[in-house]
């Protein structure tokens, strides 16, 4: 999925061949590591199988998921509530709010160029 010619080796030196996982310590192929332009080696510190783990597993399979849920909880049994409590701080907030939602749709727009 890499492509080594893409990579920058370290300086003076040939493309590494194999690489230390941080997370797991296996030694693998770099083709078992993302390329990463900013990292010295030209790629992640993380092999393939320990990236997903830690950043790309569905959420609710992560560790910790529970207290996300525990949260939330209130919110899905008080439905009603929440939803009334919402409507009565945007009625009173409504410039606070118009503002926060330009943020939203600004910080949006600079994260997708």
């Amino acid at each position: 999925m890499t492509n080594s010619t893409n990579i920058n080796p370290p300086s003076g030196g040939t493309p590494p061949t194999t690489k230390t996982c941080k997370e797991c310590g296996s030694i693998k192929p770099v083709e078992a590591f993302y390329a990463r332009k900013e990292a010295k080696d030209g790629y992640t510190k993380l092999c393939k199988d320990c990236y997903y783990v830690k950043y790309r597993r569905p959420q609710y399979e992560r560790e910790g998921y529970e207290a996300v849920l525990a949260v939330g909880e209130y919110d899905r049994t008080h439905m009603e509530e929440t939803v009334e409590r919402k409507k009565r701080w945007y009625a009173e907030h409504k410039e606070e709010a118009k503002e926060k939602q330009k943020d939203r749709a600004a910080l949006r727009r600079y994260v997708k160029s």
